[in-house]
């Protein structure tokens, strides 16, 4: 199985709608959202997707309306401070990483073969023990050209980086 990753979209519709229709044309069917969503309306363009999604430090804003729009729409799996679930057979853990300790938690538990975040814009692939750390990079940045999303095979372990330069 393939899964989408995905953080600090921070209302860029435009990047979001083009990481969006990457992820479908790579096969990915659930995705994870490492937070820095914003608004309510970034979770509608999710709709029809198998999608979880974590707050970052960005959402505390709209935290009751973020909440809300996703216990609202089928197929979400709801919004909350931390993810973790197992995906085919990989135990999965997700936050946004601005908070530390869950994330020291999930990275050196042991307990997890694959930890999400995001916060830092900056595309992170490493392992630490048995547990891959993955950072998607950012669609919401102001960094033109450097924005971007992942995709992880759940089968063989590849994870691949998707950018867009324009």
């Amino acid at each position: 199985m393939k899964i989408g990753i995905l953080a600090d979209t921070h209302n860029n519709i435009d990047n979001t709608r083009w990481a969006l229709d990457q992820l479908q044309a790579a096969g990915a069917e659930r995705l994870l959202h490492c937070g820095d969503l914003t608004t309510p309306q970034m979770i509608e363009m999710f709709r029809g997707w198998d999608v979880a999604f974590v707050f970052g430090n960005m959402d505390t804003h709209n935290r009751d309306k973020l909440k809300a729009t996703a216990a609202s729409m089928d197929g979400m799996r709801g919004i909350s401070q931390t993810y973790t679930d197992v995906i085919d057979g990989v135990r999965v853990a997700m936050c946004h990483g601005h908070e530390v300790e869950p994330f020291r938690e999930f990275t050196q538990s042991g307990d997890y073969d694959l930890v999400c975040y995001g916060h830092t814009h900056t595309r992170e692939d490493r392992q630490e023990g048995r547990t891959r750390i993955v950072n998607p990079g950012a669609l919401g940045s102001r960094q033109v050209g450097n924005w971007s999303c992942a995709v992880f095979d759940t089968q063989t372990g590849e994870l691949r980086f998707i950018l867009r330069s324009e």
